[in-house]
């Protein structure tokens, strides 16, 4: 149901032009579409990281477009093992910090 609701809605295809697609052809438009999707959100980007960049709250760090574009966050997830060493340091610290006030306060 999802392939024949994105044909038709997404692709305005009609059931006959939907049902007439090789699963190639079908592939290749999801792939146009997703393209076209990146590109739009590439536009916005563009004007909103130049506006972000130039307002009077201007960031530390410089915002690129690709910070406002849904489609390329998922992308940037990191790896398993670099959360897995990240929550070990931040917990690590974080007990650290505990041991020291304690030992500052005489417990």
């Amino acid at each position: 149901m999802a392939l024949w609701s994105t044909a038709l809605i997404d692709f305005g295809l009609s059931e006959s032009q939907f049902f007439a697609l090789t699963p190639r052809q079908y592939h290749a438009l999801v792939k146009r579409k997703e393209r076209d999707i990146e590109h739009r959100e590439l536009l916005a980007g563009i004007v909103a990281s130049t506006t972000a960049n130039f307002s009077m709250g201007a960031p530390e760090r410089a915002l690129s477009p690709r910070d406002f574009m849904p489609s390329q966050w998922v992308k940037e997830l990191p790896e398993p093992e670099d959360v897995r060493a990240l929550q070990e340091s931040r917990i690590t610290g974080f007990l650290t910090g505990i041991m020291q006030l304690q030992e500052t306060l005489g417990y």
